[in-house]
């Protein structure tokens, strides 16, 4: 046994050890079961476990499956003459940015891999590193924002608008789904919940789970892996279990701090953490296919780091978050199922590998976004994010309010400018930088509602808004926000890799796209959902100069902080210090468009290294 796997084993006793201490005090605590809302009922919203535009049907376009593809060794390309010579000089200057299969040469995974989570000796839920005063309920008890919920005074009639989440009723019981949404909508298992064994705290926290938190995930419920996958993985896997159940914990605390609860949150946390120790330690997590349970627990750990980030102090340029995606990737390339392809377009996954891979890819690729370069990586990482057809990879993943090709296309520029910082003359690397503008002046996302607009000017024009402007459907709303993220992708790559200063045209008129798109998202009631960027307005935030710019991202910024969970607090801070600098202190490069791109001012990295430096790596999901 290696040194480093008897250190795993010498830290997971001592948490075995911990919690059976804990366990053991609970088992004198009479009140262990009591339930923690005891003067109030928990209610789903009704509006909102209907989500909106769920009865919509697709409006299917004249668009085939398969539209041009970027010329590989596994894709023959058709097309205009243009197109042919774009995808000649992608293949020939840069083939990692194109679509392909890893290969099983030299394929030896690292299963001696340190659990993130503990890294530092520290197993104490991340709710309670230091208190936090509950969140003030509104009167109506209505929470309506990223989760979803109601609490009513038990005194109170019970409203006929809302329900009781009939956990057992609603998601353990076999049902028929209607016809028009059976192929849209995502089921539990039927008899889901009977090997759970959960008493009634714990239920509880799986009903606020199931009706709380799964619902503010996205508008598309077909790819809502949180719904689909995740709930019915933790009734099969202890470890995933723990962590869901922890997870929830975290936003009840909000609204009940009750000691009882943070005690079970505590003992949630403890044995996710500690189990995640044995699904690392298995040869199968990294064979092709394998992985998933601990893919799904480092995923939901995260997102409980993430969400209780405001509560930590240290400004830290490797958090556990972030240790976690990087474990993540680990995983996911080493057991990547195109190892038993030959071409990529043939690729097949779960649906949890398809639709949560990509949840935390985006979370790796937006922080590095706003982090220093990493000059390590030989090729463009997460090559399996082009895996599946031309269309395939244009649809709109609800999780991530994006397709998986404009994902690949920000990890690209991030790839690219870590290789003209090495190699400032490169005349290929500009070269390759237009021909992916030119690609992302014709990219079309379509969606489970929607095949998209031609242009964007017809996405503006077929968006219905209310008095204050605001888009009030799901199809619109998927729609603007999926054009939000591809205005922040053409303004990444004018900036970072191209080096444009803020001020030149193709920036700024750029950033009016991205602007209007984010001025017409409402933040709060159904619609506002995980599936808002908030990493639009952090990049029109970057590149904002006028102040009438900069409201929009303040009214942005205002809005999401309403919310009493997330990561928006720091990035706020992050963006209103950087506001400061930039107009103080930062000296901006003239526009001149003949100077070669490798000797303009590289002003990106330069903003980049100072966010880092103040606020540590942040999470921009």
């Amino acid at each position: 046994m290696t040194e480093q796997s008897q250190q795993r084993k010498r830290r997971r006793d001592v948490s075995i050890d911990q919690d059976s201490e804990l366990v053991h005090a609970w088992l004198d605590e009479p009140n262990l079961d009591d339930d923690f809302w005891t003067n109030h009922s928990f209610y789903a919203v009704a509006e909102a476990s209907n989500t909106a535009g769920l009865s919509a049907q697709p409006s299917y376009g004249q668009q085939g499956d398969d539209d041009l593809y970027l010329k590989s060794a596994n894709h023959h390309v058709e097309g205009t003459e243009a197109d042919l010579y774009d995808s000649n000089v992608i293949a020939d200057l840069f083939p990692s940015l194109l679509p392909s299969v890893p290969s099983p040469a030299g394929r030896a995974p690292d299963i001696a891999v340190s659990n993130p989570f503990q890294a530092d000796g520290m197993l104490e839920h991340p709710r309670l590193r230091s208190e936090a005063k509950p969140v003030e309920v509104p009167v109506d008890g209505v929470i309506n924002g990223l989760i979803k919920f109601r609490l009513r005074q038990n005194k109170e009639p019970e409203p006929v608008e809302m329900r009781r989440p009939q956990f057992l009723q609603r998601h353990m019981k076999s049902r028929r789904p209607n016809p028009t949404t059976a192929q849209r909508v995502p089921y539990l298992p039927p008899e889901f919940g009977r090997g759970l064994r959960l008493d009634s705290m714990d239920l509880k926290l799986m009903q606020f789970y199931v009706s709380a938190f799964c619902p503010g995930r996205t508008l598309l419920p077909m790819t809502n892996t949180w719904l689909g996958d995740v709930a019915a993985m933790a009734e099969k896997s202890e470890c995933v279990k723990h962590a869901l159940l922890s997870l929830a914990a975290s936003y009840v605390l909000d609204y009940m701090p009750a000691e009882n609860l943070k005690a079970r949150a505590t003992l949630h946390h403890r044995r996710a953490v500690t189990l995640l120790d044995s699904e690392l330690a298995k040869a199968g997590t990294y064979q092709p296919g394998g992985g998933e349970e601990a893919v799904c627990t480092l995923a939901i750990l995260n997102q409980e780091d993430i969400i209780n980030w405001e509560l930590w102090q240290a400004r830290d340029s490797y958090p556990k978050w972030y240790r976690g995606l990087r474990t993540i990737k680990y995983i996911l390339d080493m057991s990547d199922p195109g190892y038993r392809y030959k071409k990529p377009i043939n690729v097949q996954s779960t649906n949890f590998r398809r639709y949560m891979s990509n949840v935390q890819a985006q979370d790796d690729i937006t922080a590095h976004v706003l982090s220093p370069l990493d000059f390590k990586d030989e090729e463009c990482p997460y090559p399996w994010l082009l895996e599946g057809n031309e269309r395939d990879v244009r649809r709109i993943n609800g999780l991530t309010g994006c397709c998986s090709k404009l994902l690949h296309v920000f990890a690209q520029v991030t790839f690219l400018s870590a290789q003209l910082e090495k190699n400032s003359g490169s005349r290929a690397i500009p070269l390759a930088a237009n021909v992916m503008l030119r690609r992302l002046d014709t990219l079309r996302q379509w969606s489970d509602l929607s095949e998209g607009h031609a242009t964007t000017e017809d996405l503006f024009r077929a968006c219905k808004v209310d008095d204050k402007g605001l888009v009030t459907d799901a199809t619109a709303f998927t729609e603007l926000t999926a054009e939000s993220y591809l205005a922040a992708a053409k303004i990444y790559l004018h900036c970072r890799l191209l080096r444009k200063p803020r001020k030149h045209k193709d920036v700024q008129s750029t950033l009016k796209v991205l602007l209007r798109c984010t001025e017409m998202l409402p933040l709060s009631g159904t619609l506002y959902t995980a599936q808002t960027s908030l990493f639009g307005p952090v990049i029109a935030g970057c590149v904002a100069i006028s102040e009438e710019d900069r409201d929009i991202v303040r009214g942005y910024f205002h809005g999401a902080l309403e919310g009493p969970r997330g990561n928006v607090p720091p990035v706020w801070r992050s963006m209103q210090e950087t506001w400061r600098w930039l107009d103080v202190s930062f000296v901006e490069a003239d526009v001149d468009d003949s100077v070669p791109v490798g000797e303009r001012q590289s002003w990106w990295e330069t903003l980049v290294q100072r966010v880092q430096d103040r606020e540590g790596r942040m999470s921009l999901t």
